[in-house]
């Protein structure tokens, strides 16, 4: 698989896009069908502002309870018992 360094912006896909919108990287996979299937749900007449507005308000949500998630992963120390795992 290409690597598309940040040095060679032309070398990236889509004329410049940075590695994010590459397939390598599947980490935004499962936001973009969750937005997906939240803008599915919307009736057919619904208003592009609507939808931004639908879209804005999941990925701050998201974000949010990830940041709860782990805030309290750090406050209650348990971030350490799966690296004992990995050493083994």
């Amino acid at each position: 698989m290409p690597c598309y360094a940040a040095s060679s912006p032309s070398s990236a896909p889509i004329g410049g896009a940075s590695a994010i919108l590459s397939s390598d990287v599947p980490v935004a996979d499962p936001d973009v069908r969750t937005i997906t299937a939240v803008l599915g749900t919307l009736p057919a007449g619904t208003t592009a502002d609507t939808k931004f507005a639908t879209v804005l308000i999941v990925i701050v949500l998201t974000t949010i309870s990830a940041g709860v998630f782990f805030l309290l992963l750090g406050y209650f120390k348990l971030a350490g018992w799966c690296v004992s795992c990995l050493i083994r």
